[in-house]
């Protein structure tokens, strides 16, 4: 059972769950209600409501931030978290290993390599993450041997956790 780490969190339960949302929206979708709403939104958007955009790496190797649960921005939104590459266009093969970083914002988009993973996939990446509530650490999930770890980087220092992590949520609760 999962230990509190001092944290005061409050969940309000919801009547509706994801996969009752999803498919209320592919319903309105094949029926066409959703999209002449979603048509007059986008042509009423302005650019000055928009916030600006821009690339923050560059090659010769590829980079990403992975999956959509994830904390990427540092609580100060100087650092943005991600993964680095040299391929793209196939399957992870076990070998391979991926370098985990952040992009310095305030520093000219500068990469700063935290460490290396060889527990990913494409569309999740290694479940890198700043920690709920700190703006020193990050964890991400790795691989030692046969054994799949969580490593946690107070920028200066990795260290090998326990088991492997899904995330860790607002609470600061590890969920495996």
């Amino acid at each position: 059972m999962p230990q509190s780490n001092g944290f005061r969190c409050s969940v309000t339960p919801s009547n509706r769950n994801r996969r009752d949302f999803l498919g209320q929206i592919a319903a309105s979708a094949a029926l066409g209600a959703l999209t002449p709403a979603l048509l007059q939104t986008a042509k009423a958007a302005s650019d000055e409501n928009l916030p600006p955009v821009r690339a923050i790496t560059r090659g010769p190797r590829f980079h990403w931030c992975a999956y959509y649960d994830k904390l990427q921005f540092s609580p100060d939104d100087r650092f943005v978290l991600a993964n680095e590459v040299d391929f793209e266009g196939r399957s992870p093969r076990p070998d391979d290993v991926i370098r985990v970083g952040m992009v310095d914002l305030a520093d000219g988009d500068k990469w700063i390599e935290l460490g290396s993973t060889r527990a990913w996939n494409w569309q999740q990446g290694c479940m890198l993450q700043w920690v709920p509530g700190s703006n020193r650490e990050v964890m991400w999930n790795d691989r030692e041997g046969d054994r799949f770890i969580a490593r946690i980087c107070n920028m200066d220092t990795a260290h090998a956790g326990g088991r492997q992590m899904y995330l860790i949520d607002l609470c600061g609760l590890s969920l495996g």
